[in-house]
């Protein structure tokens, strides 16, 4: 079955469209093919979610360069893990 990744800047529990519409289109999808999620530091929703613990989320503002090159390698990390064929990216907030 392909995999899809959704890739998150900010945890699903947020309350916001980008996360609520995220959750209805992989729902939807579901039955067709195997969903995982890349969040930051968040509550589990979903038994195929990846969770990065070491940032509250992937928003760049803020972050200084070093930052932004560790966070891109720990979500670099996860990606080749879960070997997706198609990656969704919600990055609404940077």
């Amino acid at each position: 079955m392909m995999k899809i990744l959704y890739l998150s800047d900010t945890p699903l529990q947020m309350a916001g469209g980008a996360q609520l519409s995220m959750r209805i289109l992989a729902n939807g999808l579901a039955d067709s093919f195997e969903i995982y999620f890349l969040t930051p530091s968040s509550k589990r929703f979903y038994s195929n979610q990846i969770i990065i613990d070491e940032y509250p989320n992937f928003v760049l503002r803020g972050k200084s360069p070093l930052q932004w090159l560790g966070m891109a390698y720990a979500i670099q990390r996860a990606i080749l893990k879960a070997k997706p064929v198609i990656i969704h990216v919600q990055m609404t907030s940077s």
